[in-house]
């Protein structure tokens, strides 16, 4: 679909990333891949095993927001969202297709 509008839009760039994928990985290394120990609960713990919603005011703090990949229930950690930005800015063709968000910006 994006080739055939990139096709009929002049000028038209983007590059499609693979999130699945790529946090397959993250999990599969248990966090190493990224430099994080905790994958599987979130920071900002509610119930249950990611958490159980957003984070509020009566959840419990993790203490070291760094070392997680969820916030909550729902967002990842800053941590988690620079590790993503970082792999996607130097992509080699494993999560982002047809470029990297480096060769996308310099167009």
């Amino acid at each position: 679909m994006l080739q055939g509008l990139n096709a009929d839009l002049d000028g038209m760039n983007y590059s499609l990333s693979d999130s699945v994928k790529m946090a397959e990985m993250v999990f599969a290394s248990g966090g190493k891949a990224v430099n994080m120990t905790v994958v599987d609960t979130a920071c900002c713990a509610g119930k249950g095993r990611f958490g159980e919603g957003q984070c509020n005011t009566s959840a419990k703090l993790c203490p070291n927001r760094n070392d997680f990949m969820f916030w909550d229930g729902f967002h990842p950690t800053e941590a988690a969202s620079f590790a993503a930005a970082f792999e996607l800015f130097g992509d080699t063709g494993e999560y982002l297709h047809p470029m990297n968000v480096r060769q996308l910006a310099a167009l």
